[in-house]
């Protein structure tokens, strides 16, 4: 949704849910507090030990009995999670605008997607919101640009996040291949990880796309 005009979440009667969501979200919400903790924890994540750690975490794969000992040295100067505001990286529209709409119209063969993981807490809306994205993306290009996507990869478990409504979004996924126009699907569904939400294998992903 993040990457989706919200005159098209606003078009869905369905989709709208993610307006609905983030306006509730912003009542009552103290936006000198929220815009202080979000400059510290920007500031935070430029540290050092916050670049080791990031460092680390893309290119192992930690062991779920060494998850308690990262989290803990992580959490030991970092402040708690920002609550959903309009510095959240997950608002609607939010990285369309600071980052889709700039280069929009520049030329462009097509697209190559691979996301999906943080859409898993609405998976049945999966499909109309990858779909209504295509469209937003082909407007803005004003070009019917082919969106060549990679489903999900196999995983089960990493650090807090659980892959529990993953088939149904891979679902979701392959319903999109077949019914949106000029939009294609890569499965690695072989070349995962089971404890790692990033694959360390992306030779084969983009053999996968390249043919």
């Amino acid at each position: 949704s993040t990457w989706t005009d919200e005159s098209f979440l606003a078009a869905d009667e369905k989709l709208s849910v993610y307006l609905q969501e983030y306006e509730a979200a912003l009542k009552g919400l103290d936006l000198e507090r929220y815009l202080a903790a979000e400059k510290k924890e920007r500031e935070f994540m430029k540290q050092p030990l916050s670049l080791r750690y990031m460092r680390y975490i893309m290119k192992y794969t930690p062991a779920p009995l060494l998850y308690p000992v990262i989290n803990a040295i992580f959490t030991t100067v970092t402040s708690s999670p920002l609550p959903f505001g309009p510095r959240s990286e997950n608002r609607p529209g939010g990285l369309l605008h600071l980052m889709v709409q700039k280069i929009a119209g520049y030329p462009a063969r097509g697209v190559i997607w691979y996301q999906g993981e943080t859409d898993d807490a609405k998976p049945e809306l999966y499909g109309r919101l990858f779909s209504a994205m295509i469209r937003c993306w082909r407007a803005a290009w004003e070009d019917d640009l082919p969106f060549l996507f990679v489903q999900l990869a196999p995983f089960e478990r990493w650090f807090n996040v659980y892959a529990n409504n993953y088939p149904l979004l891979r679902e979701q996924q392959e319903i999109v291949s077949k019914t949106v126009e000029g939009a294609y699907m890569a499965s690695i569904m072989d070349v995962g990880s089971r404890l790692d939400i990033h694959p360390k294998h992306k030779r084969p992903v983009g053999e996968r796309l390249a043919l």
